[in-house]
């Protein structure tokens, strides 16, 4: 199998129809784990329509093409501000087709070397599931994972230690 060709970088609004398009080629059951939800298509163009860019952190896994020029996104990361000051809520989605090929754990892995305006310090994944917790332990960091909210909790501070 040939290696993928991938790159990851922030979104921003210029991206909004590589994101929608991304988001509506989930299944029903992908967007119930990354609203919680099954979105319908129209909720989706709402939902992308009304990101808050100032606060909402995104970035993509592009596929790159043999010109390496970004083709398709294949891969998204959201980080949403919490209630407390370096708490995010954690979104990852990677279509069906480039599932168990690293893209997830290779966006997670980058996020540790991004500089973030208020630095995270807990990352928090409603909706989780144990696929998320084997993925954060193959970086180095510590995931604990509630059966009875299916809530994946990262403690962040630990990546500090491995710069």
């Amino acid at each position: 199998m040939t290696p993928l060709l991938t790159k990851f970088r922030p979104l921003l609004p210029q991206h909004y129809e590589s994101l929608r398009s991304h988001i509506k080629k989930l299944s029903d059951d992908d967007r119930l784990q990354l609203f919680g939800s099954q979105l319908s298509k129209e909720a989706i163009d709402i939902w992308v329509k009304n990101i808050q860019w100032d606060q909402t952190q995104l970035f993509g896994a592009w596929l790159l093409d043999k010109f390496n020029r970004e083709s398709e996104l294949i891969g998204i990361l959201q980080l949403e501000p919490m209630n407390q000051i370096g708490t995010y809520e954690l979104s990852i989605s990677v279509l069906p087709l480039f599932r168990k090929q690293g893209i997830a754990t290779s966006m997670l892995a980058a996020l540790m070397r991004i500089k973030l305006k208020n630095p995270i310090e807990q990352l928090i994944a409603f909706n989780g599931h144990l696929a998320l917790v084997s993925i954060i332990n193959s970086i180095g960091l510590q995931a604990y994972f509630s059966t009875n909210n299916s809530k994946v909790s990262i403690p962040w501070q630990q990546s500090s230690n491995m710069d």
